[in-house]
């Protein structure tokens, strides 16, 4: 009995599925991600920079007393800007076919979620390393004191640890920029310091209302706790949100190509490779944003 050559075919049926899989494990990795859901989304239509224009006068002034009939007084506020292009991010994993054929694990699937969540990663590390180069250039930072004002009026020093003191100025201190913080960032190691400040029900959990994801609260600020930041030190952070209710994000997300996921199926050579790829760049726009506090605990 003959056959023709293109009956015969490469078991490669893993892979073949793989594109039913492209948008799950991609939202499994976005929704992992703590940092970068802070930076507002700015993708490029044209071109491959985006410029920032900012004020760089003080806005904490008002105006001058003018005579009758006189010219006002002509204000030259200074402006700065920065040009940001979007750094391309890639990678790949060569799958031998003899790996999927011999093994019932979803191998391709399996190295594709890998690789999702490597992505997710690098752009979280990008995200953080942006918000503490901020932090650390505003001059909002201080040394933690540990302090607590317990309910008889003393106070409670934990050495090493974060006190309530610290908090409360980390929120003054952004406030005095006219911003309003909302998010407090911690290692684990602080996180259990925060639970353990004598004021329990200041720690509860509740279900945010957009996205049905738990969030741990601190009084009114939500807790965001990650590896990535540097054991020893608490950050304030604020979104933007201001007083003057003014469109003033701590910073943007600037992107060329969201995050691409495929798989190459290279039959000749008898191997699979799943690859991923992505141009991001975050950029704090508003450095007065960010407030740190370090001297604790590192272990």
């Amino acid at each position: 009995m003959s056959f023709a050559p293109d009956q015969v075919t490469m078991d490669d049926s893993p892979a073949i599925q793989y594109p039913e899989l492209h948008q799950k494990i991609l939202q499994m990795a976005t929704n992992a991600m703590i940092f970068a859901k802070l930076f507002v989304p700015d993708p490029i239509i044209k071109g491959r920079t985006r410029t920032y224009v900012k004020e760089a006068g003080n806005v904490a002034i008002g105006i001058q007393r003018k005579g009758i009939a006189a010219p006002a007084v002509l204000d030259f506020t200074p402006l700065t800007s920065v040009s940001i292009t979007p750094d391309t991010y890639g990678e790949e994993v060569e799958i031998p076919i003899e790996m999927i054929t011999d093994f019932e694990l979803g191998v391709a699937d399996t190295q594709m979620m890998r690789l999702a969540f490597r992505t997710m990663y690098q752009i979280e590390l990008d995200s953080w390393t942006a918000i503490d180069g901020a932090g650390a250039a505003n001059g909002n930072s201080f040394a933690g004191t540990g302090n607590t004002i317990s309910v008889t009026g003393s106070t409670i020093t934990v050495s090493g640890g974060v006190g309530l003191e610290d908090l409360n100025k980390m929120n003054r201190l952004i406030k005095q920029h006219n911003f309003i913080m909302k998010y407090i960032a911690v290692n684990p190691i602080q996180e259990e310091s925060l639970r353990n400040l004598p004021y329990p029900n200041l720690f509860r959990e509740v279900t945010n209302p957009l996205t049905n994801e738990v969030e741990q609260k601190l009084g009114i600020w939500t807790l965001l706790v990650s590896n990535l930041v540097p054991a020893g030190t608490v950050y304030g952070i604020s979104d933007g949100q201001n007083p003057n209710n003014n469109y003033a994000p701590m910073g943007f997300m600037v992107t060329k190509q969201e995050i691409t996921t495929d798989i190459d199926i290279q039959k000749r050579l008898r191997k699979i490779i799943p690859f991923t790829s992505y141009r991001k760049t975050p950029y704090v726009a508003n450095g007065f944003c960010i407030c740190k506090t370090t001297g604790y605990s590192t272990s």
